[in-house]
């Protein structure tokens, strides 16, 4: 493969596994053997299968892009190299802040999940090999991209449907949808002093009305043991 072929190959690969990232994950969340895990085993292997494949094709687009740049020019040096990846740094860095604090909160993230693909769909038909390859996978994407938001209003209605056909969770004392996640605060039912928070069902943090110092939650335990150790003539806030 030429490295201007592995270019193309490498972005439209990416645009479709990014494009699917948001039903992988969604297909993920009732999996009971992922369920049983650790909780930051369950974020990392959910990330890990959703946006792994995407990412790694997306990287090798960038590395034949350096290929290319070094095969077309005369010569090209340990600066001009350092310079491109010092701007593939920064422009990660830039997209990553401006997702987070801007576009998420804008769009939401499926929606901008949905605009990565389409830029890396984009980028992807520059370096098509024949016209025929960029008009055909121009038509493919358009038609992966009409499905993918069908298929997210289709859930989302499947979603809405399913609460009001199903009785509320009595213990549910407060849902809502926001442009990250799902959010869910919910009371134990056998103690209506503890309260945990839920986002995208996966537990974020457990508290006791009753008792602040009754530390519920695996990484409090932690933050409060590593207290007692530098701090201990305050005592052990570990109830």
């Amino acid at each position: 493969f030429k490295p201007r072929n592995l270019v193309f190959l490498g972005a439209a690969i990416s645009s479709a596994g990014i494009l699917a990232s948001p039903f992988i994950m969604y297909s993920l969340q009732e999996r009971m053997l992922i369920m049983g895990l650790y909780p930051p085993v369950q974020i990392l292997l959910k990330a890990a299968l959703s946006f792994l494949p995407g990412a790694a094709f997306l990287g090798l687009a960038l590395s034949c892009s350096a290929a290319m740049a070094a095969r077309n020019g005369r010569r090209i040096g340990a600066r001009s190299s350092a310079l491109f990846f010092a701007s593939c740094s920064i422009g990660s860095l830039a997209g990553t802040f401006m997702a987070g604090y801007l576009l998420f909160a804008t769009v939401g993230t499926v929606a901008s999940t949905f605009l990565l693909a389409g830029m890396m769909a984009a980028a992807s038909i520059p370096a098509a090999p024949r016209k025929l390859f960029a008009s055909a996978w121009s038509t493919m994407f358009m038609l992966l991209l009409a499905g993918a938001i069908q298929g997210v209003r289709m859930s989302e209605g499947m979603s809405a449907m399913a609460g009001r056909i199903h009785p509320k969770d009595p213990n549910t004392l407060y849902l809502a949808e926001s442009a990250y996640s799902r959010i869910a605060v919910r009371q134990d039912p056998f103690s209506r002093e503890i309260r945990r928070l839920f986002l995208d069902k996966l537990q974020h943090s457990e508290v006791n009305l009753s008792n602040p110092l009754d530390l519920r939650y695996q990484y409090e335990e932690i933050y409060a043991a590593a207290m007692s150790l530098m701090r201990p003539s305050e005592g052990d806030i570990i109830s």
